[in-house]
Formats: C-alpha cells, structure tokens, sequence
C-alpha cells in the first residue's frame, strides 16, 4: 500500500505462488506514488525501460493504469508465463472494464433440503467468504451480489431451488445450484 510493509497480517501483500490473476489484480491496486519502487525493485525490466515509463507518467503521455497494467503484465510474466500475464490482462478487462461474468467460475451444488439458506451460509459454503462475520461485513458494506442484485440485509435467505450467480466484491463468482 506504500505505507506499510508489505506482509500477509496487513493484507497488502502480492504472493509469488498466487495465481496469475489474483497477482494481477494485487499489482493494479499498488497506489500511483509507489508504483516506481515496484518497477524497479520488482521486475526484471532495464534501468532505461523503468524511468522512460516513469517519465511517460509524469508528462501525461502513459496514464498511470497503462503503466500499472504493464507492470502487472511483467510482474505475473515472471512468475508465471507471458501467456499466463495476457490471460490476466484480459480477464481484468473482461471483468472490470466491461463488467463481463467469467466462465470459469467455480460451481456449487447444494441440496434443496439446505433451504431456506441463509446469505452468510452460502457464502461461506462457496469460499467467497471465511466467516460469518466477514460475510456479514461484506453484505453491510454493499459488496456482495446476488443475481446482479445488490444483498444489503445480512439476514437475507435464498428461499427457492435453481442458479444463482453470487458475486464478492469485484472479482470473485461462483455459480451455485440449489435443488
């Protein structure tokens, strides 16, 4: 985050066995200040490469994202495959820019015995969430979706079989059939 330490405790740190999207996502969300440090000290890019980008930044002529996303593209390049950097970059984009749902979202099955299944259950049973807490926190702050449609009351219950496409913030899905 440019302020603190990079550690897992804190939250703000780009782990090398992530996947390749979870890396890119992690990098994009460097702030603009520290995105400098990152290309020197976290890419294999030459010294010239480095500070031209960093000069495109400062006179207007790169916008910060298009460097980030090319950091990000090195950055998971490196540690994965420069086809693996292309796939994250487009499912970024697919995702975030053009508010796409992937197609390989992990999917669920659960019993319609389950129902009337609460929120928080659900997302705990998908592995969107890791508590009820944090589900509950996740709902009360407006970043969970069902079907699209914003889940504002974290007493809220699925009360019917059939698919649902439940959304955690802006990355994460999971397809769910109950029945």
């Amino acid at each position: 985050d440019g302020t603190e330490k990079m550690s897992q405790s804190l939250g703000n740190y780009i782990g090398l066995a992530e996947s390749p999207e979870e890396q890119y996502g992690k990098v994009l969300s460097v702030p603009d200040a520290v995105m400098g440090d990152y290309l020197r000290l976290a890419t294999r890019l030459p010294v010239a490469e480095t500070e031209q980008i960093l000069a495109d930044v400062a006179r207007g002529a790169l916008g910060p994202m298009a460097a980030k996303m090319r950091l990000a593209r090195e950055i998971v390049a490196q540690y994965h495959s420069v086809e693996a950097a292309q796939a994250a970059e487009a499912r970024f984009i697919s995702v975030h820019r053009n508010r796409d749902v992937p197609d390989d979202l992990p999917e669920f099955e659960v019993e319609a015995e389950a129902l009337p299944l609460w929120i928080c259950d659900l997302l705990k049973r998908t592995g969107l969430t890791a508590s009820t807490s944090q589900a509950r926190r996740d709902i009360m702050g407006g970043g969970v979706r069902v079907d699209g449609q914003v889940i504002s009351d974290p007493k809220y219950t699925l009360t019917a079989g059939g698919e649902y496409l439940v959304q955690k913030g802006k990355r994460h899905f999971a397809r769910v059939r109950i029945g």
